[in-house]
């Protein structure tokens, strides 16, 4: 196996790396994202996408002009010292051409806008305000004081909370997601109205209680944002079903 590094005499080959990668648990990581570009790739033959010279000339002074190089010599250089030929740079562009075509592809305007139609309550968010609390019986009373006098909220966080990361922001939690809550937690305050007190509820299996007021609801939104989102996820879920067509072995 090729030498891609050398340290003073030592040469490490590509198994070196790969092995590096493996027992540092990031060998998986890469391996998906080749993965999902490749069978991107693929699939923009099978469905007839192409590359014109015209557009891989683009592609290529694009990469060039964005790494900094504006010369061809500067170009020349950097192939060297990458120790990559014209035609992997090429291919390389082709592919990367052909993968973005593909994903403008399945994420069209009309795929994003059916997908956030079916999926819309997932973009929903709450700003809320809560109290974790170690204890039923002491949950309970935080929730009566509570009752008595929503006012005692940012009080009672500083002096009873157990969330160090919220505890001197008064308990604050702001655009707070779907899936973010437990479900027990989460399907009573997207149920909730403003100002409502949520609790006191169990979390997980331990001994805490959290206790949550509602202070404003972000109803879902098609923004740029979430459009990058829900771009991800189609793609997402169109490579989990184009893997199921296809024979995938990690050696």
């Amino acid at each position: 196996m090729s030498t891609v590094l050398t340290i003073d005499n030592v040469q490490l080959t590509a198994q070196d790396v790969i092995n590096f990668l493996k027992f540092n648990n990031e060998f998986e990581e890469i391996a998906n994202r080749i993965i999902s570009d490749k069978l991107t790739v693929l699939a923009a033959g099978q469905r007839g996408i192409s590359v014109s010279d015209e557009e891989l000339q683009g592609g290529a002074d694009d990469f060039r002009r964005f790494a900094g190089m504006h010369r061809a010599k500067d170009t020349e250089e950097w192939m060297k010292e990458m120790n990559v030929s014209v035609d992997d740079f090429e291919s390389f562009i082709k592919d990367l051409l052909l993968k973005n075509k593909m994903m403008l592809d399945i994420t069209s305007d009309e795929a994003i806008n059916d997908y956030f139609r079916l999926h819309s309550p997932k973009f929903e968010a709450v700003d809320l305000k809560h109290i974790v609390i170690a204890g039923k019986d002491k949950a309970n009373e935080i929730f009566a004081l509570l009752e008595d006098d929503e006012d005692m909220f940012d009080e009672l966080v500083i002096e009873h909370s157990i969330d160090e990361d919220t505890r001197f922001t008064q308990g604050r939690m702001m655009n707070v997601r779907r899936g973010t809550l437990g479900p027990d937690l989460e399907a009573k305050v997207f149920n909730a109205s403003k100002d409502d007190l949520v609790g006191p509820v169990q979390l997980g299996d331990e001994d805490f209680f959290e206790i949550v007021q509602v202070l404003k609801f972000h109803p879902a939104e098609l923004d740029e944002d979430i459009k990058m989102e829900v771009s991800k996820a189609i793609h997402e879920e169109w490579l989990a079903d184009r893997a199921k067509d296809v024979q995938i072995k990690i050696n």
